[in-house]
């Protein structure tokens, strides 16, 4: 009669937690995007201008606002698009202005933010922030490259950097916890056995 018990309020546990994941998953999938390429890299002389741009994509099923920020030591950026919306399933290239005005090896990022069109609309809304990592090696004009004066700012970037914020996190959490949930149970009618 207990090892009913037990598997009866492990079953109503898995119920519960089934529930309160099915209604947060609506809210954690509502946005993604991905960014491409994901790490810019210039090689320059020092005082020039160089153009670049990055794809911005709108992979889920709502519209989106993207607002792009740059920081990176020595180079002044200029965006050519930026707080503009993306319907879903499209996409924007953004170009970018990188004004170089030191000498050396650079790094920084560029932080692109997504958020639900509509947010602050008195309601919480997810947010993503992509890095997109940019390194500059600025040489001067007129003596060719030698070994730099600093060294050049590590990088830590993801491949793809295709993000499904909280639709597959989710998933991958509610598969454990019924997991666990389950094994439990099946240990509680099954693992006392000799």
């Amino acid at each position: 009669m207990k090892k009913w018990r037990k598997i009866r309020t492990a079953t109503g546990a898995v119920a519960v937690l089934l529930f309160i994941f099915s209604l947060a998953l609506p809210v954690a999938c509502a946005i993604s995007a991905s960014i491409n390429p994901p790490k810019v890299t210039i090689k320059a002389e020092y005082l020039q201008d160089v153009e670049r741009s990055i794809q911005v994509e709108n992979s889920g099923g709502k519209e989106i606002t993207v607002s792009l920020m740059g920081d990176v030591k020595g180079v002044e950026l200029e965006f050519g698009a930026n707080d503009f919306a993306l319907s879903p399933g499209g996409s924007k290239d953004v170009p970018i202005v990188f004004k170089i005005t030191q000498q050396g090896y650079f790094g920084g990022e560029i932080a692109v933010k997504i958020s639900e069109v509509g947010a602050g609309e008195g309601r919480i809304a997810p947010s993503i922030r992509f890095p997109c990592a940019v390194a500059i090696d600025a040489t001067d004009a007129v003596t060719p490259a030698s070994t730099p004066s600093s060294s050049p700012t590590p990088f830590h970037t993801t491949e793809g950097k295709e993000a499904i914020f909280g639709s597959l996190i989710y998933v991958v959490i509610v598969i454990v916890i019924v997991i666990a949930i389950v094994s439990l149970g099946l240990y509680a009618k099954f693992g006392r056995r000799r």
